[in-house]
């Protein structure tokens, strides 16, 4: 009887419904804390999802992203060469590497290839806001612990305080959306609580970046939904942030943006001379850079400073130029640009409104999360890399009419 029923439910099973498990088991390992399983998950979502494609023949997708797929491949050669004469610890720096490649750009070129009818695609936001439950959890469970320290503890939810207040400024994100989309006010309820608690965690894990990204990439992301008005949210946004950098003794728990509150102290601060060596660097050696993730295991001390060794340059371009040089960063920033270009024109082709609204969370995540590789190197975040790939790759999903 069982067998029976395990044999009626496999000639049932079609290959987008494995595509449909396969996703949800993933966003339950992705969102979670640790574990390598969301890797094993990857590669399988990877192989299925090109395999997919192929099945379908969607050669469709591959010229209508050609430059997507071209930059990609231009610039994931050249990651993988620079890994490869990278001297001496290169082995050892394989995670980084493949939370780089395989575990993000590449899972997004194999996502894309999928289609989604557009109920399921709508259930996409509660799906994420679900299992992301975890990190605002484990970030209250941290403010508890340390309630009495919060005066000058970060939160760090169980991880990095620099990892995590990425990954909650995305759910944040991911809630103001949310409550543009859904229209019944017990939802609306239930992510005006979800926002708050994000809030809430971000304001005590004390991120200067967050705390001045997540306004300029919202304001970016209203922009795009209504220009007109959009252009006044832009310059509410700018004064906000510079009431912030100017005032922030004023309110507590912000003090830490009085470090970029005037020129003289943005120079005095450690980021601007980790920028200078890192640009420095990147023109010593001008084509191949210093070797992949050079600091990973050798950490750099800035001369006549009292600044802590360093593991990295904190910035996603500067990073690139210094240890992977010119050529992988041109390439990189194509590859950026091809996927933002290819990401807006999808918004506005999208002719169903709700959809259109689900379309722009990918935007605003991908807004957010390249302003916040200013001042963070977000490749070598693993986790917070595949999030970022894995909820772009939304946008380009198609959807089937039903």
């Amino acid at each position: 009887m069982i067998k029976k029923k395990i044999e009626d439910i496999l000639k049932n099973l079609s290959l987008e419904k494995v595509i449909y498990i396969l996703n949800i088991i993933f966003f339950i390992f992705l969102f979670r804390r640790g574990g390598d399983s969301k890797y094993k998950l990857a590669i399988i979502l990877i192989v299925i999802c090109f395999f997919y494609g192929y099945k379908i023949g969607n050669l469709k997708i591959l010229k209508k992203y050609k430059g997507i797929y071209i930059s990609s491949l231009a610039y994931l050669s050249i990651l993988f060469l620079v890994f490869l004469f990278t001297k001496n610890k290169g082995s050892e720096r394989i995670d980084e590497l493949l939370g780089m490649s395989l575990y993000s750009i590449i899972l997004f070129l194999s996502l894309i290839n999928i289609e989604l009818s557009s109920k399921i695609y709508k259930l996409v936001i509660p799906i994420i806001s679900i299992f992301s439950l975890g990190a605002i959890i484990r970030g209250l469970e941290d403010m508890y612990i340390h309630k009495e320290n919060l005066a000058w503890y970060r939160l760090a939810g169980g991880t990095y305080t620099t990892i995590y207040a990425g990954e909650i400024g995305i759910y944040f994100i991911l809630g103001i959306l949310a409550m543009l989309v859904y229209k019944k006010m017990y939802v609306k309820l239930l992510y005006i609580i979800y926002i708050c608690l994000s809030l809430l965690i971000i304001y005590y894990t004390k991120s200067r970046n967050t705390m001045l990204m997540l306004p300029l990439a919202l304001a970016i992301i209203y922009f795009l939904k209504d220009r007109k008005k959009g252009i006044i949210v832009m310059i509410g946004a700018f004064l906000f942030m510079g009431f912030l950098i100017k005032n922030p003794c004023q309110i507590k728990g912000i003090d830490r943006l009085a470090s970029i509150s005037s020129i003289e102290k943005i120079k005095k601060d450690a980021r601007f001379e980790i920028f200078k060596l890192g640009l420095i660097k990147g023109k010593e050696n001008l084509i191949i850079g210093e070797g992949f993730y050079k600091h990973k295991d050798e950490l750099f001390k800035l001369k006549n400073s009292n600044i802590p060794d360093q593991p990295h340059y904190h910035n996603i371009f500067i990073e690139t130029f210094a240890t992977q040089g010119i050529i992988a960063l041109i390439m990189y920033i194509l590859l950026l640009i091809n996927i933002f270009i290819n990401m807006i024109k999808n918004y506005y082709q999208e002719k169903d409104k709700e959809i259109q609204l689900l379309r722009l969370l990918p935007i605003g995540v991908f807004i957010f999360s390249i302003l916040y590789g200013m001042a963070e190197p977000i490749f070598y975040f693993t986790k917070l890399y595949m999030v970022l790939f894995t909820v772009v790759s939304l946008n380009f999903i198609k959807i089937k009419v039903e």
